[in-house]
């Protein structure tokens, strides 16, 4: 009698899942439905950021702080797991993804121009970013929380089993990444270390310089929302740095380090020309409302002199 070993059936069990969710690509409205959800970011990563901008912003000042908290350690989470299951992706035996593994792939009618096939689809980094960050929610807000789990699931998750691009197991443990790392920056969002290193400077900047604070904040959330597509395009195309001479090397890094110089110079006097505005406005401010505080007293006295009449030696003269 033959046995099966629990990896053989995990495996075939991965495959049936598979099937069953392929099955149906090839379908012209399911095609571009999912091509929607692939090409559309704002209907994508956007939601998820658009939910932790409103936690954000909620509440009064003590809710705020301590819900600010734990959005930057869910954040932070979030980063880690992607990080973490790219490393898994590039360290553990390459997994050819479904749609090159000759294993009855069903194609969708609208072309797919990708690069899959140099990527290991195990884990899925997209599922463990976008549970990360919904479940960060979830401990918020239960019910947002719920909502954005069930989206990450069916809505970002199934359609790249649905087009080929991961097994249902890589999404599987993907998630548990995901989850796993949200709830370890959750215990860590209430320690000493987090509070004094990262949560206080983080929220000073964002007190004393919101310009700067909110405008980094938009640049990294459009990166959230386009699950690092710009970061990623950078990182494979820089591989040209391999074959650049170590003179033209250096130039370039000599560039980049100048333009990065001036673009941190021109901010910062920037910001020192508002900040000594700002206290000269101030301070002119103060000084006119000392002013309008001493109007009344010398109208007073003006006044009761003028009740009292003249004095004895203005009457004698």
């Amino acid at each position: 009698m033959e046995t099966t070993s629990p990896f053989h059936a995990f495996q075939v069990l991965d495959a049936y899942l598979f099937h069953l969710v392929n099955y149906w690509c090839g379908h012209w409205f399911l095609d571009h439905l999912v091509q929607i959800e692939e090409n559309l970011w704002i209907l994508n990563g956007s939601v998820v950021v658009g939910a932790y901008l409103w936690l954000w912003f909620e509440g009064n000042d003590w809710r705020r702080s301590r819900q600010r908290g734990h959005l930057l350690a869910a954040l932070i989470g979030g980063g880690a797991a992607t990080l973490f299951a790219r490393v898994l992706a590039n360290f553990l035996p390459f997994r050819v993804r479904p749609m090159y593994a000759g294993i009855g792939y069903h194609a969708s009618s609208i072309p797919i121009v990708s690069d899959f096939e140099h990527w290991s689809s195990f884990p899925s980094d997209h599922a463990a970013l976008y549970f990360a960050l919904a479940f960060g929610v979830w401990l918020l807000w239960r019910g947002l929380g719920w909502i954005l789990l069930l989206y990450s699931a069916f809505w970002i998750c199934m359609p790249r089993v649905y087009l080929g691009i991961h097994y249902p197991s890589d999404v599987f443990f993907g998630a548990l990444i995901g989850i796993g790392a949200a709830l370890v920056f959750k215990q860590l969002a209430d320690s000493a270390f987090f509070t004094r290193w990262v949560k206080s400077p983080v929220l000073a900047l964002e007190r004393r310089s919101p310009q700067l604070f909110y405008g980094v904040a938009f640049l990294a959330n459009v990166e959230l929302a386009t699950m690092f597509a710009d970061l990623r395009d950078v990182a494979r195309e820089a591989k040209f740095l391999l074959y650049l001479s170590p003179i033209k090397a250096a130039i370039f890094l000599l560039v980049c380090a100048a333009l990065a110089t001036t673009v941190i110079v021109v901010v910062r006097r920037r910001l020192m020309l508002i900040s000594a505005g700002d206290h000269t406005v101030h301070a002119a401010a103060n000084e006119q409302a000392v002013i309008r505080a001493q109007r009344p007293a010398e109208d007073e006295r003006t006044a009761e002199a003028l009740a009292a009449g003249p004095s004895p030696a203005a009457r004698a003269n």
